[in-house]
Order: structure tokens, then C-alpha cells, then sequence
């Protein structure tokens, strides 16, 4: 009778993973959206706090001056963003008549994005899925007063203009970002040195379900030149890698990583592999982003 008892709890925990592994993808999904919901008040919460330790000497404000901070940074983000905006469109309204029709459109459709471009704070965090993804503050319902959705599916996610996700599950109120360090994405991306496309090739990040992983190391394949010999030596450490386009995902000319390691070409071999660092280098401390619309609407 006892050895039944005591075995009674760890059937009940095999039972209850087995039935958790045996959920199907769309049912996994929706249970994560509660999930967030319910934790992203308190996952607020921590946030303000740990602003204020960092902030404030322990005991000279009130516990809601950690908040205000935090509000107050938030906003000076947005307005920081919305100045570069402009500043971007006045230079293309300067250069405009100097470059064909069709660039002119292809700008212009281009900014006319990035004006669309929101600002969306981060909700929560899974420890266990640290550098593969996030959830943040928008959704559905955030996207119903625009023409076009921008919190939807394959919606890229920016950082201070630089790639850092790609958003794969839509809620009502909050949206999942599939981080670039995840090791499941792919964005294709070119070789950049000076204004010249030398290479193109994808990277991928090398995160895994591990507790609180912060390896944001990405590793590339599969880069081969453009209309370039192939020969040792062309991709240097501290080139730029930037979105090609060519995924149908991310739009291109987005910045993404440099390169930091080229590995030896091998024999026979007819394209490159590379390591490189991502250009947000707070990958592991985002708080605010912002998401541009999918490419495919």
C-alpha cells in the first residue's frame, strides 16, 4: 500500500507530460497565448523593478517611480524613432529626382512601410526559450484602425533598424517573435563591403531550449560570390550582412550581423561558412522593438 502511494505522484507526472508532448500544434499554441496573457502583468511588474534597483537607491522612492522610468524611456524611444523617420524621408525627398521612376517607387513603397513601422513592448520572456523567442505587447486587434495588417504573421521585427525577429504566432492582444538566434530560422542575407554585394548565402542562429541561453552567435552557409573568382580571402571578418529579399520574409537592405569568423575553404568546396555576431547587440536585454508589415500583403 505504500509503495502504491508513493509511486501515485510520479505516475501522475508521467501521465501529465505524456498528455503535454501529445498536444497538437495549434492546441500548444493557444494554451502559450493564456499563458502570456495571464503572465505578462507580472512579468511588467518585474521589469519595473529591476529599473528601479538599477535606477533609484533602494529606499529613496516609491515603488511606482521603477513604472514612471520605465514609461518615460519607452516614450523617448518612440519619439527618438519617429524623429529618424522623418529624417530619413526628408533625404529621400532631397534625392528623389535624381534616380529612375521605378527606384523612386521601390523607395518610396519602402518608407511608406517603415512609416507603418510600431513600436510594440516586451511582455515576456521564457527562461527555458531565452534566445529563441519573446512576446510582446500587440496584436489582432492593434491592427484593425491600418490599412494593412502589421501585427500579423512573418511580420519582421526590428531593433534600433536592425534585424533581431520574425513574428509566428498572432494573438488578440499579444504576438510570439521567433528571434533570429533561434535555430530554425533562416534569413537570407547578402555580403556587404562598402556599398558592393559580394556574396549572398543564410544564416541561422544556434539557440536550443536551454535555461536562459544567451548564445547569440550566428553561423552562415551556403555563401557564394556574385560575379566574383572564387578564391580564399574575399568575405573578411567585420564585413556587413544584410536581407537580401530573396526569402519572400524579411524585406531587403536590413541590417543583421557582421562577420566574425570565415572558416578555410575546403577542397572542392564552392561556397563559404561563416560566424557572426548580430548588429543588436542587446539581443539578450530587449525591451522595445518594432514591427514593420509582412512582406507578403
Amino acid at each position: 500500500m505504500n509503495r502504491t502511494a508513493k509511486a501515485a505522484p510520479i505516475l501522475f507526472l508521467v501521465l501529465a507530460l505524456f498528455a503535454w508532448i501529445s498536444v497538437p500544434k495549434e492546441g500548444a499554441d493557444s494554451i502559450r497565448k493564456r499563458v502570456v496573457s495571464a503572465l505578462s502583468p507580472v512579468w511588467s511588474w518585474g521589469m519595473g523593478l529591476r529599473h528601479y534597483l538599477n535606477d533609484r537607491p533602494i529606499g529613496s522612492y516609491p515603488m511606482t517611480e521603477g513604472s514612471t522610468v520605465s514609461v518615460l524611456a519607452l516614450e523617448n524611444q518612440e519619439l527618438k524613432a519617429k524623429l529618424k523617420q522623418a529624417a530619413e524621408l526628408i533625404e529621400w525627398y532631397a534625392a528623389s529626382q535624381q534616380i529612375s521612376e521605378s527606384k523612386k517607387a521601390y523607395v518610396l513603397q519602402w518608407l511608406q512601410k517603415r512609416r507603418l513601422a510600431l513600436p510594440a513592448k516586451v511582455l515576456y520572456r521564457d527562461p527555458s526559450l531565452w534566445g529563441s523567442s519573446l512576446w510582446i505587447q500587440g496584436g489582432q486587434m492593434d491592427s484593425e484602425h491600418f490599412e494593412e495588417p502589421v501585427f500579423a504573421k512573418n511580420s519582421p521585427v526590428l531593433c534600433n533598424d536592425a534585424l533581431v525577429g520574425v513574428i509566428d504566432i498572432v494573438g488578440k492582444r499579444q504576438s510570439r517573435v521567433r528571434l533570429i538566434t533561434d535555430s530554425a530560422i533562416f534569413p537570407s542575407v547578402c555580403v556587404l563591403q562598402g556599398d558592393q554585394v559580394i556574396a549572398r548565402g543564410e544564416l541561422h542562429g544556434s539557440s536550443k531550449p536551454l535555461w536562459r541561453s544567451r548564445g547569440t552567435e550566428l553561423k552562415g552557409i551556403g555563401f557564394r560570390l556574385v560575379d566574383r573568382p572564387f578564391r580564399d580571402g574575399m568575405i573578411r571578418p567585420g564585413d556587413l550582412l544584410v536581407t537580401s529579399g530573396l526569402d519572400g520574409v524579411f524585406p531587403p537592405h536590413l541590417p543583421v550581423a557582421t562577420v566574425t569568423h570565415v572558416e578555410p575553404l575546403e577542397e572542392g568546396a564552392y561556397s563559404y561558412e561563416l560566424l557572426a555576431n548580430p548588429i543588436a547587440s542587446r539581443m539578450n536585454a530587449l525591451e522595445v522593438v518594432y514591427v514593420l508589415p509582412p512582406e507578403s500583403m
